[in-house]
């Protein structure tokens, strides 16, 4: 029996909402298993469903996934509220996954509610089935003629019910949402609200709110607001209004076959009337449509004139996403002047500018080594917008027009992590608690892209140029995926194309052209020494590479001449061996024997994990067949100027230039 039903028989909560009018909240815990005990598999499956929850919701607004195998199996659910955006449902997210683990420690099946959003999870599979109301917080405040908002309210329920359920589809899945609102006095309305998960069917979704509709006489009499709760759907109704934006344009449900022969005299009587008022509208109304469509035309010619606007991408953008032309952008950057210029990569130049509302924006000016067609380009430009997570740079829109192709990303203040790293003054200030959320944070966000995201984004090019820090020192990774727009194919094992940055590439894709997603682990792993360390992997020829450094002192145990001398003692000696530990796990010789990201982010959550002591890290030559390797960077957001590389001859190349042999 679902602990939902075992609450329901046991107890009801009823919580005056008086109590919660500044931050709503409210959890339901089963109690009626046993715990989980914490650092064990079921914890490490039970972090990584809520942070997929947290990373997957607000792309459509519902995700559910399951983590795990056999008895360790766990099983997420989030959703957001119909009405709330993205942008606002993203807080309400990161919120419920931290605090559900804290309001239910160790339990197996819980879920929680906010304003705008719910998470859920357990330990069997709860997918589809209707769970049982738990929960009915109410505002301590009654109704003045409880007869008449009773019929009202009953009224407005049962409208926004079967809208919910049977109403039309706005987009390729149902929403399972309604809302609406009736007067009962002068001057006084109620508002209502429905929604269920998208794990439901229809009939289901029905079923479920329906049932709610019961608690209401029992439990919620003459109550001039109330919420009724459940991990499958919900229903809430209030005095004053609490949705977001006006009521929505959607049909209304076809009515019931009972009010068919009822209406038919109706009908009869107001036959002519109608046929009257259809000879006079209809042509009318024809001579209306005509002159509208000829008006259509004629702009539609002036805004196709000079060229083809990129306006039939609209298609492919969500409400957060926007188009720019070209002549904003050219305004906001002082026309890409080099006051502007934050830095250059492989793929093109980073801008800065100033949008007309104060705001700062980064312009990538991409390159024209494209081989991409316009149509595929916005194919893949949709993708990457859709792409949100915390710690990726979040793409603002796009601008293709005339010979140009920008992507407009948001700005980040404290530019890229080489900057501090290659500063002692600045790395002085970087402690111990922001590097260790730097390295969370960069874990986060490459598991988002290897095993969360809509498709699997192998990045290829992760360096701490390409990690950017926001005002608290959050990491952002920038350039992902545009390998997929540069035509360097993310799905082959093998390519003839090296793009990536020496120092951070993995040995098997430098010599052989091989890659996957332990490439980025790889890369990852190189991350973690020089945070630690303080040291880039620079490969001077007059001191040891870092990983030669690492590697050494290792073996030695002396951890604390690997960490950064800048903190001096001020660090955990069990997390920084923990982060050195990982980061030469990454860093094996063989992809196969690297750990995932998704393992080093349950590491890196103090977890413990069994595995074989880390071997010796692979090394790279430093030449791949003739080419001496520099310092050099293939692309950087990272705001810095990337370095160059050179042949033996000394002339310059660029990174589309090496093949391997």
């Amino acid at each position: 029996m679902s602990f939902f039903l075992q609450l329901l028989s046991s107890f009801i909560f009823l919580l005056p909402l008086s109590s919660l009018v500044a931050a709503y909240q409210y959890q339901t815990c089963d109690t009626s298993k046993s715990n989980y005990t914490a650092n064990t598999t079921f914890d490490a499956n039970l972090q990584l469903i809520l942070q997929s929850l947290s990373s997957n919701t607000t792309t459509t607004g519902f995700f559910n996934d399951t983590k795990g195998l056999g008895s360790d199996r766990v099983y997420g659910l989030a959703m957001c509220r119909g009405d709330v955006s993205p942008a606002d449902c993203r807080p309400c997210l990161n919120t419920s996954v931290e605090q559900i683990v804290q309001k239910c420690p160790n339990n197996k099946a819980a879920v929680i509610w906010e304003d705008e959003c719910l998470v859920r999870y357990s330990d069997e599979n709860f997918f589809g089935k209707v769970a049982k109301s738990t929960g009915f917080p109410y505002n301590v405040n009654n109704v003045t003629n409880t007869t008449l908002f009773n019929q009202k309210l009953e009224i407005l329920l049962d409208e926004i019910i079967k809208r919910a359920a049977y109403g039309p589809r706005q987009l390729s899945y149902p929403l399972l949402f309604a809302v609406n609102e009736t007067s009962y006095l002068p001057f006084q309305t109620i508002y209502g609200l429905v929604q269920c998960t998208r794990d439901l069917s229809e009939d289901d979704c029905n079923k479920c709110l329906i049932d709610q509709l019961q608690y209401i006489p029992k439990y919620l009499n003459g109550k001039i607001g109330a919420r009724i709760l459940s991990g499958s759907c919900f229903t809430r109704y209030e005095s004053a209004t609490f949705y977001k934006g006006s009521i929505p344009l959607q049909q209304a449900p076809p009515p019931d076959r009972g009010d068919e022969g009822a209406s038919d005299t109706r009908k009869k009587k107001n036959s002519k009337t109608t046929i009257i008022a259809v000879a006079i509208l209809v042509p009318i109304g024809g001579l209306t449509v005509l002159f509208l469509f000829c008006c259509f035309c004629r702009i539609k010619r002036k805004k196709t004139r000079n060229y083809e606007k990129a306006s039939d991408s609209m298609e492919i953008l969500d409400n957060e996403s926007r188009i720019f032309d070209l002549a904003t952008i050219k305004l906001v950057t002082d026309n890409f002047s080099e006051a502007n210029k934050l830095g250059e990569g492989g793929f093109g130049s980073v801008y800065k500018g100033t949008l007309a509302d104060g705001r700062y924006i980064a312009v990538k000016r991409l390159s024209s080594n494209s081989k991409q067609g316009i149509q595929e380009f916005k194919n893949e430009i949709s993708l990457l917008i859709k792409l949100q997570h915390r710690n990726l740079v979040r793409i603002l829109g796009f601008c293709l027009e005339n010979d140009e192709k920008l992507l407009i990303y948001e700005y980040i203040h404290n530019k890229s992590l080489d900057t501090i790293l290659k500063d002692p003054i600045k790395r002085q200030q970087l402690d111990w608690g922001q590097r260790y959320n730097i390295i969370g944070g960069i874990a986060k966000g490459l598991l988002y892209l290897h095993e969360e995201s809509q498709v699997k984004i192998i990045h290829r090019d992760l360096k701490a140029s390409n990690i950017l820090l926001d005002s608290e020192l959050n990491p952002k990774i920038a350039d992902f995926g545009l390998a997929r727009m540069f035509d360097i194919d993310q799905t082959k094992a093998v390519t003839d194309r090296i793009a990536g940055t020496f120092g951070y590439m993995a040995p098997e894709y430098v010599r052989r052209g091989h890659f996957s997603s332990k490439s980025d682990v790889y890369s990852f792993g190189i991350l973690i020494l020089e945070l630690v360390s303080g040291r880039m992997n620079n490969n001077n020829d007059d001191d040891d590479d870092l990983l030669t450094y690492v590697w050494e002192h290792w073996r030695k145990k002396s951890i604390s001449n690997i960490v950064d001398s800048t903190m001096g003692n001020n660090y955990p000696m069990n997390e920084a061996s923990r982060c050195i530990e990982i980061g030469l796990l990454c860093l094996q010789e063989a992809p196969e024997d690297r750990i995932t990201m998704s393992t080093a982010l349950v590491m890196l959550s103090g977890y413990s994990a069994t595995f074989n002591a880390p071997s010796k890290p692979a090394f790279l030559s430093k030449t791949v067949g003739d080419i001496p390797i520099d310092e050099g960077n293939s692309r950087s957001s990272g705001y810095s100027q990337s370095h160059i590389l050179r042949d033996k001859d000394g002339n310059e190349l660029s990174i589309t230039d090496l093949t391997l042999r």
